[in-house]
This record gives structure tokens, C-alpha cells and sequence, in this order.
């Protein structure tokens, strides 16, 4: 799986929630799948022509960590099988 994962840092001690970014540019044939755990997590998808983002929302920088990092492990599941 190409992608890439962008995560908000705490500016001036307070947050209101954390984000991260991953961006899926893989085989046409993984698409669905991969919407499908998009689906199944809670997250926001913009599709664009050759490319999908997936938008993580997390109160704290650990559970954004665990959305993001079961969100790839899925992904490459998915892939390599």
C-alpha cells in the first residue's frame, strides 16, 4: 500500500482532537475492500481520480494512533493476500 500519514501535534498545550491523513493509491482490484474498512472505522473519505484520503479523528494522539495503524494493518491484509 503507497501512503502516507500526516499527524496533527498539539500547538500551545491544547487540542481539541487529533487528525491524521492516509492516502491509498493502490490496485483498482483492492478499492472496495478497502472501502469497506474505511467504512467499518469511523472516517472520513474523499475519492479523487487516481487516489483516496482517509481523514482520522481522535480525542487523544494514542487512540489516533491505534485508528491509523489498525486502518494500514487492514489495508495490507488486504493486499498482500
Amino acid at each position: 500500500m503507497e501512503g502516507k500519514r500526516e499527524l496533527d501535534e498539539p500547538r500551545g498545550g491544547v487540542v481539541a482532537g487529533h487528525k491524521a491523513s492516509v492516502t491509498w493509491s493502490g490496485e483498482p482490484v483492492f478499492k472496495a475492500q478497502i472501502l469497506s474498512v474505511a467504512k467499518e472505522m469511523v472516517c472520513n473519505v474523499e475519492e479523487g481520480e487516481n487516489e483516496i484520503c482517509f481523514t482520522f479523528s481522535c480525542a487523544t494522539l494514542s487512540e489516533l494512533r491505534k485508528a491509523v495503524d489498525s486502518f494500514l494493518e487492514r489495508c495490507a491484509l488486504i493486499q498482500n493476500n
